[in-house]
């Protein structure tokens, strides 16, 4: 039951690399994407900035956009280094100060953004990084982010699900579990880390609360994920409750 973690983060990247696509066009090469989004820490990113727009048909791409392409590449570097570093003061998980100044950056973004796809991953950062953050007052303003931006085109990004993952994180248990089992199907970036995350001790609370059939057959998938082994009661239910 062991993994590839490096497989796991390349399901999500193919699936982002495949929406990017449909924002620059097929013409620009997936190589240059990715080594942007994945390729490029913020701090590599700012002091090269002016070399690799020279040479990289995707940053040249979004420039001809406009319409804040390209400065949205900047803000989610800068999310990029917020959710990844502690606060170096060392009062707080994550620098809440550098976050909620972003923040105000971000709805700056949004008051001048026209582009639909463009609003949900400025939206899309928004979440995450509240989700990082101690700010309740973010993390509600997270939940009007998400529900404006990114749940009108659920079924056809894979930021919606993905930011519900955040926000569902937000929330303690049995809440958070509860959630990630309604999102579990479509969050497949995610699903990896709800799996890993699952309190399955709570299992059977847990269906009790579920929603519906359904819900109740991906609790227990979740369960099973989690611990492999003998698992045919669990296995006949989930058969039952969503063929």
């Amino acid at each position: 039951h062991s993994f590839d973690e490096d497989a796991v983060k390349e399901v999500a990247y193919q699936t982002n690399l495949a929406e990017w696509k449909t924002v620059v066009g097929t013409e620009v090469p997936e190589e240059d994407i990715r080594a942007v989004l994945y390729e490029c820490p913020p701090r590599y990113f700012w002091k090269h900035e002016v070399e690799l727009a020279e040479r990289n048909i995707f940053l040249q791409r979004l420039h001809r956009l406009e319409s804040g392409w390209t400065a949205f590449i900047h803000f989610a570097k800068r999310c990029e280094a917020l959710v990844n570093a502690e606060d170096p003061w060392g009062f707080d998980a994550h620098d809440t100060g550098g976050i909620a100044n972003a923040w105000s950056e971000g709805q700056a973004l949004l008051r001048v953004a026209h582009d639909a796809r463009l609003k949900a991953r400025i939206a899309y950062q928004l979440v995450r990084m509240a989700h990082y953050s101690s700010n309740t007052t973010l993390q509600q303003d997270a939940l009007s982010a998400y529900t404006q931006y990114l749940l009108p085109l659920k079924g056809h990004t894979w930021l919606e699900p993905s930011a519900a993952f955040y926000l569902a994180g937000m929330h303690k248990n049995p809440e958070r579990d509860l959630a990630y089992a309604r999102i579990f199907d479509r969050a497949i970036d995610k699903q990896f880390r709800m799996v890993s995350l699952f309190e399955t001790s709570r299992t059977d609370d847990l269906l009790e609360q579920a929603d519906d059939d359904k819900h109740r057959a991906t609790l227990l998938v979740m369960r099973c994920l989690q611990h492999p082994g003998r698992a045919l009661a669990d296995l006949e239910r989930i058969a039952k409750w969503d063929p």
